[in-house]
């Protein structure tokens, strides 16, 4: 058994069960048992911690959580499986609230070398204006069926969207993410990111050389 409540470890521990041998100081096992007891909070708790912690990062006001309080709640609510330290979920969800300053660019190399990039982007902020209403199904419908037109895997549709979007190559669910982004958040950073990618398209395409 590997996870203990507090009342658990003080009934349980025992010194005369302790080994002699080297201890080792495993980080990456540490943080999968942080993640574990973040998902075992209660929703509530979840979200005040993520709350106090947008706050002291400056990525929402008081007033943002009064007014926007179910946005907020759904978004810890994406984050509660992924983060493993809480201090992370500054860095994690910035993008929620402010756009990208830049693109990483490891993501970048990987998912827009590919010489249709601009062309599909394009088509995808073509499909997402016209959508009539922005929810997450929609939204996957909508990327799915152009995947299937385009004759690509979903995955080479979605990746680029989500670097464009997020800035990064790694977030909750794409669809979920663009449903509270909000349509008018989504068609901005596409801009952008096209814009971006119109200037700079040659330094992805030589990676496929």
């Amino acid at each position: 058994r590997e996870l203990f409540s507090r009342e658990e470890l003080i009934r349980e521990f025992d010194l005369s069960g302790v080994m002699k041998k080297s201890a080792v100081f495993d980080e990456k096992k540490l943080q999968w048992m942080n993640s574990q007891y973040i998902m075992a909070l209660d929703d509530e708790v979840f979200f005040e911690e993520a709350v106090e912690r947008w706050l002291q990062a400056g990525l929402v006001t008081a007033d943002d959580v009064r007014t926007n309080r179910t946005r907020l709640q759904r978004i810890a609510a994406l984050l509660k499986t992924r983060v493993r330290r809480l201090a992370d979920l500054p860095a994690m969800s910035a993008y929620f609230f402010r756009d990208p300053e830049a693109y990483d660019e490891k993501a970048a190399r990987k998912h827009w070398k590919r010489p249709d990039t601009v062309e599909n982007l394009e088509r995808v902020l073509e499909r997402v204006e016209a959508l009539p209403r922005f929810h997450a199904e929609e939204i996957e419908g909508a990327i799915r069926g152009l995947a299937e037109e385009l004759q690509l895997s979903a995955a080479k549709v979605i990746h680029p969207i989500r670097v464009a979007l997020t800035g990064v190559a790694a977030s909750p669910g794409l669809f979920e993410v663009m449903e509270l982004l909000g349509r008018e958040t989504v068609v901005r950073r596409l801009r952008k990111a096209l814009d971006y990618l119109r200037k700079n398209s040659q330094i992805y395409a030589a990676e496929t050389t």
